[in-house]
């Protein structure tokens, strides 16, 4: 899992003392009854990425415009992936 971010960012800061991360990936509209996304878990990888693989050029080959925005392309080890869709539940 790669993405972008600026290191002078707060998060980014955060991450350099401490690589282990979670989050949620939600759509823009949830409604509360409905509720989908993932939630994951990781380590962000900093030395421990294999010399065949580039982050920034994966990464921008499938989000080009991201190209307009500086910033660094950071590389997660996902631990936890799990997905809830309760859309569909009565």
């Amino acid at each position: 899992m790669f993405f972008k971010s600026s290191p002078q960012t707060f998060h980014a800061r955060l991450l350099l003392d401490n690589p282990y991360i979670a989050g949620t990936i939600l759509p823009g509209k949830t409604e509360p009854l409905a509720l989908k996304g993932t939630q994951l878990s990781g380590t962000v990888l900093y030395n421990e990425i294999p010399d065949h693989i580039n982050p920034a050029a994966y990464y921008h080959k499938r989000f080009p415009f991201a190209l307009a925005k500086p910033g660094e392309v950071w590389c997660i080890r996902p631990g936890m992936v799990k997905m809830t869709d309760n859309t569909n539940i009565s």
